[in-house]
């Protein structure tokens, strides 16, 4: 049984990649939908939920940046190795 011209063509892949925060999945619309519907009112909550993305976004890189997310792997255990060594 030989394979189909599209699994021909897939072979030699080992990985796919999605980006489905935002490109491929619409969470905004869901996010404001909900939000409408629990809490109507006069709210442009699909503005309310791209802010609260932003925000999160911005606690998450100081968080990434706290734990030292911008140092290059070997300062990063240059780092580790010290704090780990006795007094």
């Amino acid at each position: 049984m030989s394979d189909t011209p599209a699994l021909d063509a897939l072979r030699d892949v080992d990985v796919f990649f999605f980006d489905v925060f935002g490109t491929v999945l619409d969470w905004r619309s869901g996010v404001a939908h909900e939000l409408a519907d629990r809490f109507g009112g006069d709210v442009d909550w699909t503005q309310f939920a791209t802010e609260w993305r932003e925000g999160y976004m911005a606690l998450l890189c100081a968080a990434h940046r706290h734990q030292g997310g911008n140092q290059k792997p070997k300062e990063k255990n240059r780092a580790k190795r010290r704090s780990s060594q006795p007094a």
